[in-house]
């Protein structure tokens, strides 16, 4: 394939961030960067990398992926046959704009690189460039020397002295206007890389944020749960607070500011359930748990470590939706607040309330079904944990069955929430003794949770529908599932061993609810 003139902008100094550049020749997104040079310099046509990857690169971050811009007139054409090549898989991204991705095939380790492929069109590198979001980002390296940046850069917009300086700067005052979605992405970039906002950067950002509402419901969740798996994801949110974000995103939350707690309560009901998330970070993550005398009380174990990083769907983990939830938990409480005569303020019905709105938000940024399930769960049952028994003594074997029946996959997440919860509302104020007595109880019910399923706690059924019908007298309907939940509860807490010990105590248990059965 024939290509067009090439057009090229001045190449860059050599600069500090490339004193020890992320050496990728060995990984997979390596050998396909390679195997894409040798592809397209048969072809004569011109490409370079940019973007996150040439940004990481010079970071020494490693990567998976990689963006190429190719000066070429049928990118899903050319991006076809690449994949055929190499036996990877091709998908067309954007048909109007002709962006192409190919997948490269598992290697050893299981691992597939990925190459966004887009076309340069009638401009030139640097103006391509130009129209990108950050100067970090706005960074291209010829293809044909990928593996070799000193010296081979091309960087109209200092972008490399911002990374040596670490601070984000936007290549020009429309970027959140061109695309609303880089607001998003200017907070998780600032956390993830632990770069700082530059001050214009950052004023554009507040006095754009109203551009967000052009965002799809789709990307603005993909962003928002990447600003949620962020290490410091507390600073996160306050960024996206002070920027005017977390509002639009979550008008909801606007409701709890400044709504005041009881005197047990550190913080108002906003500032709580951001607190809330970053506690659940910090107990989630290992180097902050080795760190902290408070956080290490936690039990953790492998499998909570396998918990929470399991994928629940599209790519969303556990953890990310377990903060989620933590961050919307307390969300009706301004609703359902009142202050008795004597003082006494309470928040009756908040969990209950407070998983409706849950799932609106969840249904309005096209969250899964099981995403939304689990998160609004969660939000229901908050206060669960810690009510299985009174005064925190040890909870029956009855209770932990109904809280296992009742939360199913979710009882660990509910668990570690209301740790947070515990941990965001005395802030300072913690009494570590209580914080000993909290853990103690956490780990008795984490150590039932983990050893003993709720779907495995009963022994083998003891009577059947038909079985407790003929011998009640009764003909079917919801009593008859009634009563065999209340016979299978009898189970679990050892109240019944046999048949006709699970027959009596079904009798006994319909007459209690329901009347005599006569005879």
């Amino acid at each position: 394939m024939a290509a067009a003139p090439t057009r090229r902008a001045g190449r860059a100094p050599a600069v500090n961030v490339m004193t020890s550049p992320a050496d990728v020749r060995g990984t997979a997104i390596g050998a396909m960067l390679e195997r894409a040079r040798v592809f397209l310099a048969k072809r004569q046509v011109a490409a370079w990398t940019v973007g996150g990857s040439v940004r990481d690169m010079l970071l020494g971050v490693p990567t998976a992926d990689a963006d190429l811009v190719v000066d070429a007139p049928n990118v899903p054409e050319l991006g076809r046959q690449f994949a055929d090549e190499i036996g990877g898989a091709f998908y067309h991204l954007d048909q109007q704009r002709n962006y192409v991705r190919v997948l490269s095939e598992p290697d050893a380790a299981g691992e597939r690189a990925r190459l966004d492929i887009t076309p340069l069109g009638d401009q030139d590198i640097a103006s391509e460039l130009s129209r990108r979001d950050f100067t970090v980002n706005a960074i291209a390296l010829p293809l044909e020397t990928w593996h070799a940046p000193d010296g081979n850069l091309i960087d109209p917009l200092d972008g490399c002295a911002d990374l040596n300086r670490r601070v984000l700067r936007a290549v020009k005052p429309a970027i959140y206007a061109d695309d609303g979605i880089r607001l998003m992405r200017l907070v998780r970039l600032a956390g993830q890389l632990g770069f700082t906002v530059d001050d214009e950067t950052q004023a554009l950002a507040k006095r754009d944020a109203s551009h967000i509402a052009d965002v799809s419901p789709d990307r603005l969740r993909d962003e928002l749960c990447k600003v949620l798996a962020l290490r410091d994801v507390k600073s996160a949110l306050r960024l996206l607070d002070d920027i005017g974000l977390l509002s639009r995103v979550m008008p909801e939350l606007d409701a709890a500011r400044g709504v005041t707690q009881p005197i047990e309560h550190y913080w108002d009901v906003f500032d709580h359930l951001v607190e809330t998330v970053g506690y659940m970070d910090g107990l989630l993550d290992e180097n902050r748990r080795a760190a902290d005398p408070i956080l290490a009380q936690m039990p953790w174990s492998e499998h909570v470590a396998d918990y929470f990083a399991e994928e629940v769907s599209g790519g969303v983990d556990r953890a990310v939706l377990t903060k989620l939830a933590c961050l919307l938990h307390d969300i009706s409480k301004p609703q359902t607040k009142t202050v008795e005569e004597s003082g006494r303020t309470r928040f009756l019905g908040h969990p209950e309330q407070g998983a409706e709105v849950t799932e609106t938000v969840m249904e309005r940024l096209h969250f899964s079904r099981r995403a939304n399930a689990y998160v609004s769960l969660l939000v229901r049952q908050h206060l669960r944990p810690m009510q299985l028994s009174n005064n925190l003594e040890t909870p029956t074997r009855r209770a932990l069955y109904r809280f296992k029946r009742d939360l199913g996959d979710a009882s660990v997440g509910a668990v570690w929430l209301a740790m947070a919860d515990f941990l965001a509302a005395k802030g300072p104020m913690l009494d570590p003794n209580e914080w000993r007595r909290r853990v103690s109880h956490c780990s008795l019910v984490m150590e039932s949770i983990l050893a003993e399923p709720a779907d495995d706690m009963a022994p083998p059924q003891l009577v059947n529908g038909h079985r407790l019908m003929e011998a009640l007298g009764v003909g079917p309907g919801p009593r008859v599932g009634q009563i065999l939940e209340a016979v299978r509860e009898a189970l679990a807490a050892d109240e019944v061993s046999t048949p006709e010990e699970a027959l009596e105590f079904a009798r006994r248990e319909w007459e209690t609810r329901f009347g005599s059965l006569g005879g």
